[in-house]
């Protein structure tokens, strides 16, 4: 067993101190202490190894754009009311990130080709691309989805509504810049 002292310079002087003044003083707790003792060899601490860690794979490039294929396959919902003017893309909010991660796995699992893991997908998925799951309740006005759901028949039957409602909403639109204008 070691048996350390602890010091301060004052006036250019070592002064001994106790250790519970000295961990007092510095605010510091006993852990730290040996933790630096353990680190100690040879008349000096070492470098400083905190994220020096040589653990990462790196992971070919055929694997991430796989990857980036299948984020890219995922079917979009363009914006409409709320959202006009975002540059976020939006999903339908079935499925999460590791829905969809099972979903690119089992793909790649099919056709026999490599995979990356959870973490390369949520990474690329998060870090490249602008996309959201959620969906707010009054993002399409039901004269929206009833148009879209329609057949070709009922298309033709709600297009003169559709194309008025959309010019509506066009107008709407201006009115709120123009108000938004006058308010500032």
């Amino acid at each position: 067993m070691n048996n350390n002292a602890f010091n301060f310079m004052k006036d250019g002087e070592k002064k001994r101190v106790c250790k519970v003044f000295f961990t007092s003083t510095l605010g510091i707790t006993n852990r730290s202490i040996r933790t630096v003792l353990s680190k100690y060899k040879e008349g000096s601490l070492g470098s400083e190894n905190r994220g020096k860690h040589n653990k990462h794979k790196v992971v070919p490039d055929d694997i991430k754009n796989g990857i980036r294929e299948h984020i890219s396959s995922i079917p979009k919902i363009e914006s409409h009311y709320t959202r006009a003017h975002s540059e976020k893309v939006y999903i339908e909010g079935g499925k999460t990130i590791t829905q969809l991660y099972r979903d690119y796995r089992t793909e790649c699992e099919e056709s026999e080709k490599p995979f990356g893991c959870l973490t390369m997908y949520r990474k690329i998925f998060n870090y490249e691309y602008n996309i959201a799951f959620f969906i707010p309740k009054k993002d399409q006005c039901q004269t929206c989805v009833c148009y879209e759901n329609s057949n070709e028949q009922e298309k033709l039957e709600l297009q003169n509504q559709y194309t008025s409602h959309l010019k509506e909403k066009h107008l709407s639109r201006i009115e709120k810049e123009n108000d938004k204008k006058i308010n500032k």
